[in-house]
């Protein structure tokens, strides 16, 4: 593999992974059985947590909700929460915390399972933990594929929104498949994935067809349909992806010019 694709690879790995927003699924029904509280005590204490998106003490508060109310129905919300309040400040190894202590109450939650199958394979140190962070992310991604037709949305919600959001966590699955079969080695196992990824999302992003240019310029390096997706990634943005799909596109000019 030429030089400069293990470069762009390599700062690939460290580009924010985009996290589909709570805001998309407001009409997902998450918890099927609505929690309820015990006290009017755990519900302001509750109540406390998930609106303390930019306090200090997230943590803190947290703690002593579960010393108070160990086995209170709120746990998964309040952890979804803390999720979301160490991803807004990009700490991940926080967030994929978080997120599994989610999992383990809901094991098929599909807010959680999409964040976390993408963030786990950018979340590595050592060999050890990284084929152990993307048995998870592939876990997980799989998980949300087998869940994601079966989601329940509000009365309001209507028939074509419910195929969209499910158009959208099969696409998110994809994606985090592609990677995980990328960082595998994988090429052409990723390039499908990533394909999927990107003709299945009703909304595809910058970043995914930006992912999918780099798993086909790593399999050619003269590869035109390589060209497509970084330019279209360009078209897509954000400003991170287009930089980074313009640099890849100069270097792809340089290589074919040889």
């Amino acid at each position: 593999m030429n030089d400069w694709i293990i470069r762009f690879l390599l700062a690939a790995s460290t580009m924010m992974v985009p996290v589909l927003s709570r805001a998309q699924f407001d009409g997902i029904i998450l918890d099927r059985n609505p929690p309820q509280a015990e006290s009017r005590k755990e519900l302001d204490a509750c109540l406390k947590i998930l609106e303390c998106s930019r306090c200090t003490n997230m943590e803190a508060l947290v703690e002593k909700f579960e010393k108070e109310f160990p086995d209170s129905e709120f746990l998964p919300q309040i952890y979804r929460t803390v999720m979301e309040y160490h991803l807004s400040k990009g700490e991940e190894d926080a967030a994929i915390q978080a997120g599994e202590r989610v999992l383990a109450k809901v094991p098929n939650d599909v807010y959680v399972l999409p964040v976390l199958s993408r963030i786990l394979p950018n979340s590595v140190n050592d060999c050890q933990k990284s084929r152990a962070n993307l048995e998870r992310a592939e876990d997980y991604a799989r998980r949300l594929l087998k869940n994601a037709p079966q989601i329940q949305v509000a009365s309001s919600v209507s028939l074509q929104a419910r195929d969209q959001m499910i158009a959208q966590l099969n696409s998110s699955a994809h994606e985090a498949l592609g990677i995980v079969a990328y960082k595998h080695g994988k090429l052409v196992e990723s390039i499908a994935e990533l394909r999927l990824c990107t003709e299945q999302n009703p909304v595809p992003t910058g970043a995914q067809f930006y992912r999918l240019g780099l798993a086909l310029l790593s399999a050619n390096p003269e590869s035109h349909e390589a060209e497509q997706a970084l330019r279209r990634a360009r078209e897509l943005g954000p400003e991170a992806v287009r930089n980074k799909a313009d640099e890849l596109l100069s270097k792809c000019r340089n290589v074919q010019r040889k």
